[in-house]
């Protein structure tokens, strides 16, 4: 019995104490969440944003914080969590702060970014207030404090990035920050260090807390981390500093360079601006860009009513490119609109649509000052819908430098913002009006054909184009062409991000035209059909041209046609067709428009031309010449020495006769003859049957040259004619001309 007493009284005990160990468990498991629980609120307060402690433990040298957490807010979209946050040091250094020592460790930091950021919305001033005067207590406490974060997590979506953080605050009350980030196995990213100071102004009725930093790293290696919105960098370097102050206010300064992953010219400025809480306004009072000769932009601007109808605005002054670049802009968030004007003297498309992430056009614009109006509306954070006119003056002709013509360019679409810039998302309409000296030149209309499904990237495009009256065309400077009717071109332009891509039709209708190279070439008839294209793998088809005649230094030319190729600014003829005065020919001719040295090449041959018809239409009043001859001809027009022209004729057996009047005009261009029988015999015969007859001709800067052969017939196959052979070097085409009359201009 008594053993049984014992062991019911041992037993009793043991229940006893585990019934005291669980409530004294329970007692302090709640004390942890009760003092949890009044950090929490008491770091709210101080910090001004929400902060969640799940237990905190006391103990006379540490406090150890668990399940510390920022949820989402107001300003902060995200999530940070810290498992556990150890304060070593325990009491002393609260009560006795001099000299004493405070280690603060977080272990396992996680960093979760939301999927969509929040609107930005401007800090109210008692957040920064509330900033300002815990800065100021922290950096005020004597004590010194130690701050290490290892091994931290930034995370969105499947990505990671780690990041190490470590601090120290002296006891004179300066604190140093240091902040590294890289990715897994990679070396660091990007390393920010600031130094945090109070700073006592004389003015000034409390001290503002100065924040001075330094950014050094390669952006690239942040991968995804890095913002969209910014160009990629290779390298960066920024310092300045953030002084708040007590009104309160936030002062803005710093200087930064980069590099751009393109590997161009680095990217340097500096930025100075300043936020008023109290009036919701941030005042721009300078933002300098500079990337070597080519870019140099200074910006002003403010922003105000920063969490109601927020208003932007900009103006901007410099150089981008060698152009004057002077412009401003508004934006007004309770509607979302856009307004902006910008100037550019001069002006080229080219390196503008490069900076902006757009492929050139197949030819370079140019214009002496250009004014580009834009009105539209934001929607979403990466879509602007916009209407815009670009008016161009003085617009250079490619193909007459001297030219200038004006353009008017309006367009409604949207542009979007990815991960390869700025893309034009979408084209409701697109207008070209152009105009010279002599009235306006014509429209060129584009329309979409079908919406395109993918974003960033424009459906096909329908081009149409109208010129009502050739006439008003800019002469060509490389070979003056006056056109009279009308072109039309239709096609189909794919603008996209790799290149854009064309494809259509030019149609021409020329009742009549003239080209000046050495002298006036007529057209009459002339209709042209000429596939045209452009862009990467793009070539066209041949088209065709054709022409009822062409009519130069009166020789005239019928029913031409000829296969045609362009490519690029070259037109190309490769075999040109026609028939003239009982024979016909064949060639093929070149002309470029993009400026070249040599713009007109032609090659001519000719067969079965008839002599007696040539002299009469041309009309010669050289008297008979009958025979048949085949011909040579080459071209062409350089802008250095014009036109140069050689050709070379021979008649076809068994030749043919000349009246001796027109051989007597030319004597004192004979081959000498000092016996004088050549002049005897000619004055003795009234015609002068030839077996063979050949010509040269040379046309040149200096004038034109004609020699001429001619060899008698024998008579009865063995003797010789009274003239075996008439020779004359060099004669002036001039002469000839005087000599034997003047081309009729018209087609007989």
């Amino acid at each position: 019995m008594g053993r049984r007493r014992i062991l019911l009284s041992l037993g009793g005990g043991l229940l006893l104490l585990g019934v005291l160990a669980l409530a004294l468990g329970w007692y302090a498991l709640g004390e942890e969440r009760r003092t949890a629980r009044l950090l929490s609120r008491f770091l709210s307060r101080q910090v001004g944003i929400p902060i969640r402690i799940e237990r905190a433990t006391a103990e006379p040298s540490r406090l150890t914080l668990r399940g510390v957490r920022i949820p989402p807010g107001q300003h902060w979209s995200g999530s940070l969590e810290i498992r556990e946050l150890r304060v070593e040091g325990g009491v002393l250094p609260v009560v006795f702060p001099s000299g004493r020592s405070v280690s603060v460790v977080a272990v396992s930091t996680s960093v979760t970014l939301a999927k969509e950021p929040a609107p930005l919305t401007a800090l109210a001033p008692e957040t920064l207030t509330a900033i300002r005067a815990t800065l100021l207590r922290f950096l005020e406490w004597p004590a010194v404090v130690s701050l290490e974060m290892k091994g931290g997590e930034i995370r969105s979506g499947n990505e990671t990035l780690a990041f190490d953080l470590g601090g120290e605050k002296a006891g004179d009350g300066k604190l140093a920050l240091r902040l590294d980030f890289q990715r897994a196995g990679e070396p660091t990213a990007l390393a920010v260090s600031v130094q945090v100071a109070s700073e006592v102004l004389a003015d000034a009725p409390s001290p503002d807390v100065r924040l001075v930093f330094h950014i050094e790293g390669d952006p690239r290696r942040l991968g995804p981390f890095w913002p969209s919105g910014l160009p990629a960098l290779s390298r960066l370097r920024a310092e300045g500093d953030l002084l708040l102050s007590g009104v309160p206010e936030l002062d803005v300064t710093g200087m930064f360079t980069a590099a751009l992953a393109t590997g161009s010219a680095p990217l340097g400025g500096g930025v100075a601006a300043r936020y008023r809480p109290r009036q919701q306004r941030v005042d721009l009072a300078q933002l300098a860009l500079n990337r070597g000769p080519a870019l140099r932009l200074d910006l002003r601007g403010s922003a105000e009513e920063l969490d109601t109808t927020p208003r932007l605005t900009v103006k901007v002054d410099g150089t981008v490119d060698g152009s004057r670049v002077t412009g401003d802009a508004t934006y007004t968030g309770g509607s979302a609109g856009l307004r902006a004007k910008l100037d550019l003297r001069p002006f080229a498309a080219g390196p503008l649509l490069d900076r902006f992430g757009f492929s050139r056009p197949a030819f370079e614009v140019r214009a002496e000052n250009a004014a580009l109006t834009l009105e539209g509306r934001v929607q979403g954070k990466d879509r602007l819908q916009l209407q815009g006119v670009l008016g161009l003056e003085g617009v250079e002709a490619p193909w007459a430098t001297k030219a200038r013509l004006r353009a008017k360019i309006r367009v409604s679409g949207a542009l979007t913002r990815g991960d390869k810039g700025i893309s034009v998302a979408a084209l409701d309409s697109g207008e070209l009006a152009l105009a010279s000296s002599a009235g306006e030149i014509g429209l060129v209309a584009l329309r979409p054909r079908v919406a395109s499904g993918r974003l960033g990237e424009l459906g096909p495009l329908a081009v149409e184009a109208g010129i009502p009256d050739l006439s008003r065309l800019p002469v060509f400077e490389a070979f003056p062409l006056k056109l009279s009717g009308d072109a039309r071109l239709e096609g189909t332009l794919e603008w996209r991000d790799s290149g854009s891509r064309f494809a259509g039709t030019l149609t021409a209708r020329v009742p009549g035209g003239e080209i000046t190279v050495g002298g006036p070439i007529a057209l009459s008839g002339l209709k042209a059909a000429l596939p045209l294209a452009w862009g990467p793998g793009e070539e066209a088809p041949a088209g065709t041209v054709t022409a009822e005649s062409l009519t130069a230094f009166g020789f005239v030319l019928r029913r031409l046609a000829s296969p045609a190729l362009v490519r690029g600014s070259v037109l190309s003829l490769p075999e040109i067709s026609y028939v003239h005065y009982g024979g016909s020919g064949q060639g093929n001719a070149r002309g470029d428009l993009g400026g070249v040295a040599v713009p007109l090449q032609m090659r001519l041959e000719g067969e079965g031309v008839n002599l007696a018809t040539l002299t009469t239409e041309y009309g010669l009043t050289v008297g008979r010449i009958t025979g048949k001859v085949r011909y040579l001809l080459v071209l062409q027009h350089s802008q250095a020495r014009g036109l140069v022209l050689a050709g070379h004729a021979a008649a076809d057996p068994p030749g043919g006769e000349v009246a001796i009047d027109a051989l007597k005009k030319l004597l004192a261009y004979a081959e000498a003859d000092p016996s004088g029988i050549l002049k005897r015999a000619l004055e003795n015969l009234s015609v002068f049957s030839y077996a063979s007859l050949e010509a040269d001709i040379r046309v040149g800067p200096q004038g034109g040259r004609v020699s001429l052969s001619l060899e008698g017939k024998k008579r009865f196959g063995l003797f010789p004619g009274p003239v075996r052979a008439i020779n004359f070097q060099n004669v002036p085409l001039s002469l000839l001309v005087r000599t034997f009359g003047q081309p009729r201009r018209e087609s007989p």
